[in-house]
C-alpha cells in the first residue's frame, strides 16, 4: 500500500488550502469571512514565520494543515483539513508529526490549538501527541465558533 507523502507549501497547492479546508468546515460549521480570508492567503502564514504543509497520495493533494507563529515561543496548529475519502488512513497523524518538527525546528517552546468537542477523531489525534486541554469552552473571538484550548509543551 502507498503512503502519503507530505510536502511543504508550493504556489501550485495554493487553491487546496482553501479547498480542504472549506470541505471540513462547511460539514461541521460554516466558512467565516476570518476562514475565507486565511484560507485565501497561505502565503501570509509563511510570510509570518510560520509553515503550511499538504499530504500527496497518488498525485492527489488529501490534506493540509498550517503552523502558525503566535510569538518566538509559541506556534498554533490551525487549519488541518483531510479529505472525507482518505480520512482513516493516517494522514492527520502524518501532518500533524510535521508541524510538530517544524515547530521544534523553530525552537517553539508551546504549540497550542483550538478544537471543538464535536472534533472528535482530531481530538482524539492531539491527545495521542499529547496536547492537553487547558482552557475552559469559549466562542473563538476571531471565528465565533465554540471551542477549547489544548497545548503541547516541547521540552527544552
Amino acid at each position: 500500500m502507498v503512503s502519503p507523502v507530505i510536502t511543504p507549501y508550493h504556489p501550485s497547492l495554493k487553491s487546496f488550502f482553501k479547498e480542504l479546508n472549506v470541505e471540513w468546515l462547511s460539514k461541521y460549521y460554516f466558512v467565516t469571512e476570518e476562514d475565507d480570508k486565511l484560507l485565501s492567503d497561505p502565503e501570509k502564514i509563511m510570510n509570518d514565520g510560520g509553515c503550511v504543509f499538504f499530504a500527496r497520495l497518488n498525485n492527489e493533494i488529501i490534506g493540509t494543515c498550517a503552523l502558525i507563529k503566535v510569538s518566538e515561543e509559541e506556534y498554533e496548529i490551525a487549519k488541518m483539513g483531510v479529505t472525507e475519502k482518505a480520512q482513516g488512513q493516517k494522514v492527520g497523524h502524518l501532518l500533524m508529526q510535521s508541524c510538530i518538527d517544524a515547530a521544534k525546528k523553530k525552537n517553539a517552546k508551546i504549540i497550542s490549538l483550538d478544537t471543538a468537542y464535536r472534533l472528535e477523531a482530531a481530538i482524539a489525534l492531539y491527545t495521542k501527541f499529547g496536547f492537553l486541554k487547558t482552557a475552559d469552552e469559549r466562542t473563538h473571538p476571531v471565528f465565533k465558533r465554540k471551542t477549547f484550548r489544548m497545548e503541547l509543551r516541547l521540552e527544552a
